[in-house]
């Protein structure tokens, strides 16, 4: 029972992502199990008393439900204790039906992350009942300010007054034939348009910002895109609106040649800094990104570049904390911390690492271990590096495992003598993981990868005062994108010891 779907979903409904303390997390765990059992003992599910001892056994095993006694046969024993046998069966059909009501505790939680569901179904049940002054009441009072709550997404207030005015349409058309329904057909459709042209927006900056990243990777058809342009241009009403600004700036930013972007950047910098109090966290992090990955065109300068980055990332998170929602990405923060150390402020680094690690949630894995290694690393405090790394489980995102691997192989080769023989090991096995998963990490990574253990194979294989390492050095510097080029470049112009 621990893989089964209802089991799957209970672990998750009482882990949530947030980090949260123990007296927290029992809080959390006390909570869900207290809303659960109210649905289930409803008279209006009217749930089998046997679904309900399910329940009980099932909740014994929270949050982690990971016990070898979270199995059907402990499970037939607590539910039917006057029965003898093995039929299972029974036990398989009270899991479905405690699933079911899972799912329409889910759903109702869901219906209640805010107002606006709510009010449009009471506008449509007033509309279908004929309950004219009610539903113009609640249409003007309770539907259309619930549309303001700062808890719905930014553009989705497009498509919920899309389906207030469609109910209006719909009374218009089936009781007041006053003449005037074609106004409300035009604000229905207006209102649609607006939403659809806002979605499009936030997806096409995404598809030409991995485009711009893995061009090689990542060609989409962008024709329907350049057809905007000379819409988005036109000084519509809606389109001068604030978020539509935001929106129309980065797609501008992201879609012009790389001689161009200055201003848009800055632009789109300026309007992020006014009116991030109508984005929701994640947009903030999306834009936020578009910013730093094309910090190169503001200035030539490296370092200058890494410290606009680093800017850029405490802007967001303080955006973050005001909305008092966070979707740090794992990427962005390891990149931080890595632009810390590539600016060689360790200090900065692990400032940032102990400020963030504990209060803000991670989107995707957690990597503050192997950011925290890589400190450790560049500090040249190896042997720490390597302890923490050694208890750091195999990650699910292959480009977080390649980041590992490598931090891994750079930690055997500084520590040298007895670890030379781990960094061969190491290197064989980097190789193998690179080919099995070159597909998915995408040519360009894979390219890429391969040469940093290529170089690094030859680093380990050379001694020490030959003058082949010039032309290793040469070898470096004609690869663009090799990832740790500053260690390479380091190990070359001073090679280990043996």
């Amino acid at each position: 029972m621990v893989d089964t779907k209802l089991v799957r979903i209970l672990r998750n409904m009482m882990n949530p992502l947030l980090p949260l303390s123990e007296k927290e997390r029992l809080q959390h765990v006390q909570k869900i199990t207290r809303k659960l059992k109210a649905l289930m003992i409803s008279p209006y599910f009217n749930t089998p008393d046997t679904v309900h001892r399910l329940f009980e056994f099932l909740m014994d095993f929270a949050p982690d439900f990971n016990d070898p006694a979270l199995n059907e046969e402990e499970a037939f024993k607590y539910v039917f204790p006057e029965k003898v046998g093995d039929d299972f069966g029974n036990i398989r059909k009270l899991r479905n039906k405690l699933l079911g009501q899972v799912e329409k505790y889910i759903f109702l939680e869901e219906m209640m992350e805010g107002p606006w569901a709510e009010k449009l179904a009471m506008l449509r049940f007033l509309g279908k009942n004929k309950m004219l002054d009610e539903f113009y009441r609640h249409l003007n009072q309770e539907f259309y300010p619930a549309l303001d709550s700062p808890d719905l997404p930014e553009g989705n207030q497009l498509y919920w007054r899309y389906l207030g005015a469609r109910e209006v349409n719909n009374v218009k058309s089936a009781f007041q034939d006053d003449g005037r329904s074609g106004l409300y057909f035009q604000e229905a459709s207006d209102s649609l348009d607006h939403y659809y042209l806002y979605q499009k927006l936030v997806y096409a900056c995404q598809m030409l910002n991995r485009q711009n990243i893995v061009p090689l990777e990542s060609a989409f058809q962008l024709g329907l895109l350049d057809e905007f342009r000379p819409f988005l241009e036109k000084e519509l009403p809606f389109l001068q609106q604030p978020l539509f600004q935001i929106w129309i700036t980065a797609f501008n930013m992201l879609r012009e040649n790389e001689a161009g972007r200055l201003e848009w950047w800055n632009r789109l910098n300026d309007l992020l800094d006014e009116h991030f109090s109508l984005l929701s966290a994640n947009a903030i992090s999306l834009i936020y990104g578009y910013l730093q990955n094309n910090v190169r065109y503001i200035t030539p300068d490296k370092e200058a570049q890494h410290r606009v980055y680093i800017r850029l990332f405490e802007s967001q998170i303080d955006k973050e904390v005001f909305k008092n929602h966070f979707t740090l990405s794992s990427g962005s923060f390891y990149n931080t911390i890595q632009t810390y150390l590539l600016l060689d402020d360790i200090q900065g680094a692990e400032t940032s690492f102990n400020r963030y690690k504990g209060i803000l949630p991670v989107l995707g894995e957690d990597i503050s271990d192997l950011c925290n290694a890589a400190i450790q690393f560049e500090k040249g405090n190896f042997s720490q590096a390597l302890d923490i790394l050694n208890g750091i489980q195999e990650f699910s995102n292959l480009h977080n495992n390649v980041k590992f691997r490598r931090l891994l192989l750079k930690t055997y080769f500084e520590l040298g003598g007895e670890y030379i023989s781990l960094a061969e090991d190491s290197v064989n096995a980097f190789r193998v993981y690179i080919s099995r998963y070159a597909d998915q990490l995408g040519e360009l990574h894979s390219t890429a990868n391969r040469e940093f253990i290529n170089i690094t194979f030859k680093l380990l294989r050379m001694i020490p005062g030959k003058s082949h390492l010039t032309g290793l050095e040469a070898e470096i510097g004609a690869f663009p994108r090799l990832p740790e080029r500053k260690w390479l470049l380091a190990k070359c112009r001073k090679p280990r010891k043996k």
